[in-house]
């Protein structure tokens, strides 16, 4: 039997496949840092599921990052949600020069495909140098769409 891939078939009805797979991963018994092949386990995307662990991971682990927020419609449980909806995270840390002068951490949340500065414009520069809120709108591989905001704890505003 040759069978064709095609990923719109597959996300159109196939999509909750890969959902199931979190619980199956509590069934490894394998050291930090051990590589597990997934084979044929869905498309790669991460579920809703696992992309707050990794936030939440990251922000665990990341001295700078004080705390971690989800808002927006992720946060209503209400909501309706389907594949095109995105995370709104809000991170408050230390000193936002650190994420806004060197925004390579965006790829620790998966491969960047693209990313969005909303606030520089090239008639109204961001003050990379300053502390206000910053803003990344950032699409990944797998499909997930972020939009982080950065708040700086020190300004005692939050």
């Amino acid at each position: 039997m040759n069978i064709q891939w095609d990923a719109e078939k597959y996300m159109s009805n196939f999509s909750f496949v890969h959902k199931y797979g979190n619980s199956v991963t509590e069934l490894i018994e394998a050291p930090e840092g051990s590589r597990v092949m997934d084979l044929g386990c869905g498309n790669g995307a991460l579920t809703q599921e696992e992309l707050f662990s990794l936030i939440r991971k990251k922000a665990e682990a990341d001295e700078r990052i004080r705390a971690a927020a989800l808002d927006g419609s992720r946060a209503n449980p209400a909501a309706l949600h389907d594949e095109y909806s995105d995370f709104d995270v809000v991170l408050f840390v230390r000193d936002s020069r650190e994420f806004t002068q060197n925004t390579g951490w965006i790829s620790d949340y998966g491969e960047v495909l693209i990313a969005q500065f909303p606030d520089d414009w090239h008639d109204h520069p961001y003050d990379y140098g300053g502390r206000e809120p910053f803003h990344c709108l950032v699409q990944y591989a797998d499909g997930n769409r972020i939009d982080f905001t950065i708040r700086d704890v020190s300004r005692g505003e939050e």
